[in-house]
């Protein structure tokens, strides 16, 4: 009669139980697997909450990146303007664009501080050729198809 009475006690305390997730979850009509996988899911869901918001918060809190912190290219260019070691750049296209007859250029230079050139870019037969280009005087300095 002991064993009957507590195993009649472990029912009522599943069926309660039962009863709380039924009532807490809202899944009315649906096993105790599914509710069981609902709250598992609501779980889950709140774990990549807080995953996203530490991530958000440690991405925040990092120092910013080296490349932020370096002058572009532009600026390089315009102090190197205003101190006068760097012409125009539209006269230096005009220049060197008048000696490369026969070529088209492609635009896009690219400044070098280090050595204060140019890279210009022409294309004449499907051939490209880079021309380096002193910043300060505007004279060719390189050209790669020689």
């Amino acid at each position: 009669m002991a064993v009957f009475q507590s195993g009649l006690r472990a029912m009522a305390v599943h069926a309660a139980l039962l009863q709380q997730v039924y009532l807490n979850t809202g899944l009315h009509g649906y096993s105790p697997v599914v509710q069981r996988l609902h709250s598992m899911q609501a779980n889950m869901v709140m774990g990549i909450r807080l995953a996203f918001a530490l991530g958000v918060a440690a991405t925040l809190a990092a120092p910013a990146p080296a490349f932020v912190q370096q002058r572009s290219e532009q600026d390089m260019v315009f102090e190197n303007r205003q101190q006068g070691r760097v012409m125009p750049l539209r006269v230096i296209e005009r220049r060197v664009v008048t000696q490369m007859r026969g070529y088209d250029y492609l635009g896009n230079p690219i400044y070098f501080e280090s050595s204060n050139t140019y890279r210009m870019t022409f294309m004449r037969g499907g051939q490209v050729i880079r021309v380096e280009v002193d910043a300060g005087s505007g004279r060719i300095r390189n050209r790669s198809d020689r």
